[in-house]
């Protein structure tokens, strides 16, 4: 019965790696200076506005890396881990997405997988283009459906961890800022409660962005998370590492394979041909 209750609080912690991302609650951050207080706004006030990758307005050319680590260590079982690395590039004018993504699942039951994707953005809508099995697939998706990184995790989301940063530091670089701080315990709690499922006995949290020093844009993110949780009796300790770097100024040049198109029983495509 130990390995069953293990095995679920295994799961349960899988399936809300995600969550991690939709946390925006209140925060209190420690005085900084006039100019600090300045850049850490205007860096949040950007994050807001924009993401390091919009799949529906995809108004430039975008490179973004993803990846994402979580260890799950229950105190009656083996050790659990994931791990997703994703790419993600984005060719503005001609609306393009090619993505591959990689990953892999080590303990009682280890598996890996690689995946890639392209996609042609039309309005709210999006035809996916996907390998699976060795078997090329065209579908039309909304855009408000898409995960296009494999992950839970969406870069946008993300950023809404700035808003909740205690212990605040920034320092700036010849042509950047980068901002840490710790996430409040009390965030990391009442995710737990919302989901139901999870009990949060204690842990911490650190999230580091780098942002560009004339747009404030961020595009560097790193987030870990130590924390120890339990369901039903049984406990582990977790950890995730998230991490994106989107490219500055990136130049991408996509087109979709003649041979990806025909596979999938479609004519539709760009070539770079056409740009």
């Amino acid at each position: 019965m130990q390995h069953t209750h293990s095995s679920r609080l295994v799961s349960v912690v899988l399936a809300l790696v995600g969550a991690f991302a939709l946390a925006a609650c209140g925060s209190s951050t420690p005085p900084l200076t006039e100019s600090e207080q300045e850049i850490f706004d205007r860096v949040k006030e950007t994050a807001q506005e924009r993401s390091a990758l919009n799949y529906t307005e995809l108004d430039e050319d975008a490179e973004l890396e993803m990846n994402t680590k979580l260890v799950v260590n229950p105190a009656n079982d083996s050790e659990t881990s994931l791990s997703v690395d994703a790419t993600i590039l984005g060719d503005a004018d001609t609306q393009l997405l090619h993505m591959t993504v990689d990953s892999k699942m080590q303990g009682a039951r280890s598996n890996s997988a690689h995946t890639v994707m392209y996609g042609q953005i039309d309005g709210d809508s999006m035809t996916l283009y996907s390998d699976e099995y060795g078997s090329w697939q065209s579908q039309v998706v909304s855009l408000d459906s898409l995960n296009l990184s494999g992950q839970d995790v969406d870069p946008a989301d993300l950023l809404d961890y700035l808003f909740n940063l205690q212990d605040v530091t920034v320092t700036s670089d010849k042509d950047s800022y980068t901002i840490s701080g710790k996430i409040s315990p009390d965030v990391l709690a009442e995710l737990f409660r919302e989901s139901g499922d999870l009990d949060i006995d204690g842990g911490s949290a650190e999230l580091t962005v780098t942002a560009d020093a004339s747009s404030y844009q961020v595009f560097e993110l790193t987030l870990d998370v130590s924390i120890d949780v339990s369901t039903e009796g049984e406990s582990a300790h977790m950890t995730i590492e998230v991490g994106w770097v989107a490219q500055r100024d990136a130049n991408v040049d996509l087109e979709i394979p003649a041979a990806v198109l025909e596979a999938a029983g479609t004519a539709r495509g760009t070539s770079s041909d056409d740009k």
